[in-house]
């Protein structure tokens, strides 16, 4: 309304509004790169830039992300996140080479942002992820490999059949569960989002049906919920003579998704 009477006052309020804009970004791109400042201020500063994405911003990001710079941790954090967000050459860039940081959270925000792009080369940190101590990093690193659709199922297949082999010839380290138990996850997580194309995934998933360890049996059935055809339900026929109650139960639930086919199945169980 003020516009069209008084065109003067609105140039002036938006040249305020402008100048106040140009200031915060340069409060906040002064708060970010000051190494005096508190981590968390630091942290919270470079949150606030995922509104201001820029060269500038990325550039600023990439430098602080970068494992030689030896910035903090929670700095670290902050900035992955953040260029998580980017298409920029200057963002995937830095997040590649972040994937070597010693940060177990930072190498995941930066694999998960790769792979959601396209590059495979997360396939192999992610992998590295599901053996670290934490289990939040375990889970969301195998919660990450199951966004990578078909492209990622080869490469998928290859560590949990070398995964399965070492844990069958007790060639294993306390950590080789954890492989075979995230890449079964993150596979049938593929197979539930590309159906008949994560086929080629079904036999190593069966073998994982089998293996000794019962967690990872556990989530084989749950990913062979998501796989189709008759090898899948016998796979899962198979598993309610299971040891483990819960891996019994997980079957069931799994059957259920293959409709009347897994009928027959289901049937015989009653008579247990």
């Amino acid at each position: 309304l003020l516009g069209e009477r008084k065109p003067e006052l609105v140039g002036k309020f938006l040249a305020r509004t402008d100048a106040a804009t140009r200031a915060c970004e340069d409060a906040l791109f002064g708060n970010a790169a000051n190494a005096a400042y508190d981590a968390g201020a630091r942290a919270d500063a470079i949150d606030a830039l995922a509104l201001l994405p820029s060269d500038r911003r990325d550039d600023l990001l990439a430098k602080l992300l970068d494992p030689a710079g030896g910035e903090r941790a929670r700095v670290q954090r902050a900035a992955a996140g953040v260029l998580a967000t980017s298409a920029s050459q200057s963002a995937a860039g830095a997040l590649r080479k972040a994937m070597g940081a010693d940060d177990s959270l930072v190498k995941l925000l930066a694999a998960q942002a790769l792979g959601r792009s396209g590059d495979l080369d997360a396939v192999k940190y992610l992998v590295d992820l599901l053996r670290d101590e934490e289990a939040k990093i375990r889970t969301d690193a195998a919660d990450a490999l199951g966004t990578l659709g078909a492209k990622a199922v080869p490469l998928l297949v290859e560590h949990l059949t070398g995964s399965l082999k070492r844990l069958a010839a007790r060639q294993a380290g306390a950590g080789e569960k954890y492989t075979a138990w995230g890449v079964v996850s993150g596979l049938g997580r593929i197979a539930e989002q590309i159906g008949a194309e994560a086929a080629g995934a079904l036999d190593p998933v069966v073998a994982a049906a089998e293996c000794e360890d019962e967690d990872v049996r556990r989530v084989a059935v749950v990913a062979l919920g998501h796989f189709q055809g008759d090898r899948a339900i016998a796979a899962l026929a198979k598993r309610l003579k299971d040891a483990d109650e819960s891996v019994q139960w997980h079957a069931i639930t799994a059957l259920e998704r293959h409709g009347n086919a897994a009928v027959p199945a289901l049937v015989a169980a009653l008579q247990d």
